[in-house]
């Protein structure tokens, strides 16, 4: 299948007649092929019978669209209008099972923030935390180890702690997202007080993280070592559970 993307810019106004009614843009065909069988595959297999959480979607489908799309050069992988075909066309279906609310009309839903953002997002690093594709394929890029994709597995079970990295600039330093991840995604990683006090993970992490962006000010993260970054978030950790019990 070769890759496609808009020529022009999808506005938040012609969303609903994208989606709805089929009415798609002027597309330009990008000179690379995707092998998206497995992709395909996976969303067929929702549309039919989806027995999954929505996180348990996310968790699943990520490796496959990363597998997929991970040769490409970054300045394709940056690019929105490919993003936005995507979401809009290619893997809309997918988009509308994850992040369209049961509840709600679907016209209603795709001229809210939440229904743009899942569509469109933008052309920034937030804005690729939102897109409801983009954000599962940059996930598997920064978390996966040599093609093992535990680690995105977790950061895409747990929506909040994603958000609280993902959507700052957390998400930027691999190696320190991997690490925050590993350290963060259960009571373990915040020690023995944090399991007798039954404290909630969703609390520690996201102190936790308030106090990394506060050290990283006056951090050079780029020269830790993996042993360094591993204290300077076990260190954010003990301070949030402090922090949380009043100490």
């Amino acid at each position: 299948m070769r890759l496609k993307a808009y020529k022009n810019p999808i506005s938040k106004h012609s969303l609903k007649e994208v989606v709805i009614d089929g009415k798609i843009p002027e597309l330009v065909e990008i000179d690379y092929e995707l092998d998206f069988a497995d992709v395909l595959k996976f969303v067929d297999g929702i549309k039919s019978e989806n027995l999954m959480s929505k996180t348990e979607m996310d968790a699943n489908f990520a490796p496959l669209l990363h597998m997929s799309l991970a040769k490409l050069p970054k300045r394709v992988l940056t690019d929105p209008h490919v993003w936005h075909w995507m979401t809009t066309v290619q893997l809309r279906e997918y988009v509308l099972a994850r992040w369209a609310p049961l509840d709600s009309d679907l016209p209603s839903w795709l001229e809210s923030a939440g229904g743009i953002s899942r569509f469109l997002g933008s052309n920034s690093h937030k804005g690729f935390a939102r897109n409801a594709i983009a954000r599962l394929f940059w996930a598997a890029e920064l978390t996966n180890r040599d093609g093992d994709y535990d680690l995105t597995s977790i950061i895409l079970s747990n929506a909040d702690l994603h958000t609280s990295l993902f959507e700052r600039q957390l998400g930027m330093e691999p190696r320190l997202l991997k690490v925050c991840i590993e350290k963060m995604s259960n009571l373990e990683g915040f020690g023995k007080r944090a399991i007798k006090e039954n404290l909630t993970g969703e609390r520690l992490h996201r102190e936790a993280i308030k106090i990394l962006r506060i050290k990283m000010r006056t951090t050079v993260i780029e020269v830790y070592s993996h042993e360094m970054l591993e204290q300077l978030v076990q260190e954010c950790n003990e301070s949030a559970v402090n922090l949380v019990l009043g100490d």
